[in-house]
């Protein structure tokens, strides 16, 4: 059987490495709160009033903080490259240069054909010709834009 004098050690250790883990939040909190706010110091010292209250007054609120900054700050990046090579290509968006565009590949496509047609013919209007350009160049920074995420 486990006596009382062991589950009052198992407990005390873990009391402890609560506080410890509550100094190694609070530490990376505080220096997260340097970074954003160095040049404001009056909102870098009442944030670090802030967070510090939150840290080691409150104990549910250590596991969320823990949380946040297990997600935005450790996984910032990952999160990013799903947005930005998941989520976005399958909602229709391609990245075109320095913004994401709505590209619908079918119409674009029976559009250029189109345009491509009329110059052919010679009955090319100048609103046409203009619209032809616009989506050249359109196809010309979306091809720039990959091209630049692949030698990255």
């Amino acid at each position: 059987m486990i006596s009382l004098l062991s589950v009052f050690g198992i407990v005390q250790t873990l009391n402890e490495l609560d506080f410890v883990m509550r100094v190694i939040v609070f530490s990376y909190l505080l220096f997260w709160l340097y970074i954003t706010f160095r040049d404001v110091q009056v909102l870098f010292g009442l944030s670090s009033i802030l967070v510090g209250y939150l840290v080691f007054a409150h104990g549910v609120s250590i596991t969320l903080l823990a949380a946040f900054f297990l997600v935005f700050v450790v996984m910032g990046t990952h999160l990013q490259m799903f947005i930005q090579f998941g989520l976005m290509p399958v909602l229709g968006f391609q990245h075109a240069g320095d913004r994401f565009a709505k590209i619908n590949q079918g119409e674009s496509m029976g559009q250029m054909a189109q345009l491509q047609q009329a110059v052919e013919s010679g009955q090319m209007s100048v609103a046409e010709a203009q619209e032809m350009a616009q989506q050249m160049q359109a196809q010309g920074d979306e091809m720039g834009g990959r091209q630049r995420v692949m030698m990255h």
